[in-house]
């Protein structure tokens, strides 16, 4: 049975996922909370989770505050 599509793309590589992982970890550092979060949003769910997961906590939970409660399930 195919999925709906829920308006994210499927899965992403792993080399993908960590390129990004970089990218949104160097944004945090940056002070650039807001636009980590606008990359992470386009994600798959999954994608998104496995990239939290690899965040350091301070970073994690800086992210976490940033998206709010409505996109954290």
């Amino acid at each position: 049975m195919r999925q709906p599509d829920s308006g994210h793309p499927r899965v992403i590589s792993h080399q993908e996922a960590a390129a990004i992982a970089a990218e949104v970890r160097h944004l945090m550092r940056s002070g650039y909370e807001s636009l980590a979060w606008e990359r992470l949003r386009a994600l798959h769910p999954a994608d998104m989770g496995a990239i939290l997961t690899a965040l350091p906590r301070a970073s994690r939970d800086s992210l976490l505050r940033v998206m709010g409660p409505d996109s954290v399930a």
